[in-house]
């Protein structure tokens, strides 16, 4: 796929809403408005109109299908959008919630990806995540079958759960993508850690993905004292991401 930045946007922001506020999910023109233009957990920050937001509903819904419309009526009073990444691709839950942080965040390290996925998914340690990476970045690698899916049309097989009803992939069951969705990036000068970053709109320049995942405009002149504070900023911001998580887990462990 060769999505343009609207529609990377409009696709992470699905995933992030189909697994964080089920409740809330499909999605309307004017809740992935509000969704697209988050001023937190988003880099960059946007400033979609519903027009904007429509057209990049209709690239991944007519073109790469990974978009279907609920049209209003049967209970809905206005038109709503769900992605189908899991019949697509056959993609994890797991596997969502790393696509969908790239897709909302940009190149981000391992540590920024197991604290900002636990919303979505609580990985329970780095060599889980180091799988699904493994995984979203080769086409030919089979999925781990202990995962758990969302899949609706995939001939999944119902398990239960103490989220709710989820799916299993059957034994035997292969999938087949064209192309890598993720990549690992080299590491950079004044970065300690190398980044991953989706692939979602096609080929990247490694180098320059990966300077601006840190926020930094840099000149060929500058120094790398500045990618060094961007990058402890970083390692800061995905501390406190763990802490906050770990902190609402143990409010609702004691019912607050």
């Amino acid at each position: 796929m060769q999505l343009t930045p609207n529609a990377v946007r409009i696709l992470g922001s699905l995933v992030e809403k189909e697994l964080t506020v089920p409740d809330t999910y499909p999605l309307t023109i004017n809740s992935l408005v509000t969704a697209a233009n988050q001023s937190t957990n988003r880099f960059p920050v946007m400033s979609l109109t519903a027009n904007n937001v429509q057209q990049a509903i209709n690239e991944l819904k007519s073109e790469y299908r990974v978009v279907r419309m609920l049209p209003s009526g049967a209970g809905n009073r206005v038109d709503k959008y769900r992605h189908v990444l899991e019949d697509r691709f056959g993609l994890s839950r797991p596997e969502k919630a790393v696509l969908a942080i790239l897709a909302l965040r940009g190149p981000q390290t391992i540590a920024e990806l197991r604290a900002r996925t636990n919303r979505m998914h609580d990985f329970a340690d780095n060599d889980g995540l180091e799988q699904v990476i493994d995984r979203l970045a080769d086409p030919t690698l089979q999925p781990d079958l202990n995962e758990p899916t969302d899949a609706k049309q995939s001939g999944m097989l119902h398990m239960a759960s103490s989220s709710g009803a989820v799916l299993a992939r059957p034994e035997g069951y292969v999938r087949d993508w064209p192309s890598a969705l993720v990549v690992r990036l080299e590491r950079q000068p004044g970065q300690h850690e190398p980044r991953v970053m989706h692939l979602l709109g096609g080929p990247i320049d490694a180098a320059t993905i990966a300077v601006e995942s840190a926020g930094v405009s840099r000149t060929a002149g500058a120094g790398s004292a500045q990618a060094e504070l961007v990058e402890r900023i970083d390692a800061l911001e995905a501390l406190v991401a763990h802490l906050q998580a770990d902190f609402d887990a143990l409010r609702r462990e004691l019912g607050a």
